[in-house]
């Protein structure tokens, strides 16, 4: 009788020692790069779930797609906010040196750099969508752009993820409206110097507008 009170006291203490370790187990964070992901002023990537846990971090952007080793970049960054409407340039009779013209490309960054250029060459020249994305500030982080139209389709495929990140974080969605992006048409000629592609979300259809025309801007970062 006694072996079996002894017996009974150490299963009881094994079955304590399980459950406790059940209790305490904790599932590893997936740090895996992916869409929909935040990306903080301290430049870190984190699930959303993780990062609503308290991280020590202001959010500053969402993971909006993640490069191929097709791509020349490893992912794409969308800021948390909208910058108002502004238009693509302010005068149409002003030609604008290397703006991309490729709906494939991942080029805002280039078109965008181009744009501001040209500003600081001519003062006539005001191109309000890429000057509100280049001089954006998210904390810490600058270098934002205005996107390429290729850059927001891909944005686009993923708009459900990061319309999840987006409403998690308590931040501005997307609005059912026309969207700027960096990329002139180049249907022909003169849509090149008239014309430039805008997007409206959350449906992803592209059109063409006229460049003085304002949009809604959204800026993006590139990460290599």
């Amino acid at each position: 009788m006694k072996n079996n009170f002894i017996i009974g006291i150490i299963v009881t203490i094994f079955a304590g020692l399980n459950t406790s370790c059940v209790d305490d187990h904790v599932e590893p964070v997936d740090m895996t790069l992916k869409v929909g992901n935040v990306y903080c002023a301290n430049s870190a990537i984190i699930p959303v779930d993780y990062y609503l846990q308290g991280y020590n971090s202001q959010a500053v952007g969402v993971v909006a797609a993640v490069g191929t080793e097709e791509d020349n970049f490893r992912a794409l960054i969308m800021s948390l906010e909208d910058l108002g409407r502004a238009r693509f340039l302010n005068d149409i009779n002003i030609e604008v040196d290397n703006i991309y013209t490729d709906a494939e490309e991942y080029n805002g960054k280039e078109s965008t750099s181009a744009l501001v250029y040209a500003a600081s060459q001519n003062d006539k020249i005001y191109p309000d969508a890429a000057l509100l994305c280049s001089g954006y500030m998210a904390g810490s982080i600058t270098g934002w752009h205005l996107p390429a139209i290729a850059e927001w389709k891909r944005a686009a495929v993923n708009k459900e993820t990061i319309s999840r990140t987006l409403a998690l974080l308590e931040v501005q969605g997307f609005r059912d409206d026309w969207y700027q992006t960096s990329t002139a048409d180049g249907a022909s000629d003169e849509t090149t110097l008239m014309y430039n592609y805008v997007i409206t979300l959350p449906e992803g259809r592209v059109t063409s507008s006229i460049m003085t025309e304002e949009h809604y801007v959204r800026p993006f970062l590139t990460l290599k």
